[in-house]
């Protein structure tokens, strides 16, 4: 019998030729065990409760996405909106940052520069 779920069903049925004892897809003997084998990719809807599933758990992940956007954005910015010493502190916090990364950087660039010369 030929797996099912593996890559032997995409060769031709000829790469299987003389090989009587074979049975399954692609071949087009059936193996006796089998009554009737579904063609792998085909959806017979045997998987419409599995499908339903992914489409609930797509939904709910993008549910939580936008939710979760929201619940965060909201609550820094409404934060910083909301309460005047927190929105001070906070871009003072920038500021110091942005000052801080420039002196870095124009320190680093000096140094580069003594060094080529």
């Amino acid at each position: 019998k030929i797996p099912l779920g593996t890559q032997l069903q995409s060769f031709n049925a000829s790469v299987y030729a003389g090989n009587p004892e074979l049975c399954g897809l692609p071949l087009p003997n059936k193996c006796p065990d089998e009554e009737s084998t579904p063609l792998p990719g085909r959806n017979d809807g045997a998987n419409t409760l599995e499908d339903e599933d992914d489409q609930f758990m797509t939904l709910g992940f993008y549910v939580g996405l936008i939710l979760g956007f929201f619940v965060g954005f909201w609550g820094v910015c409404g934060t910083l909106m909301l309460n005047r010493s927190w929105r001070h502190g906070y871009y003072n916090f920038l500021t110091g940052m942005k000052d801080w990364l420039y002196v870095t950087a124009a320190l680093n660039i000096a140094k580069l520069q003594k060094f080529r010369n």
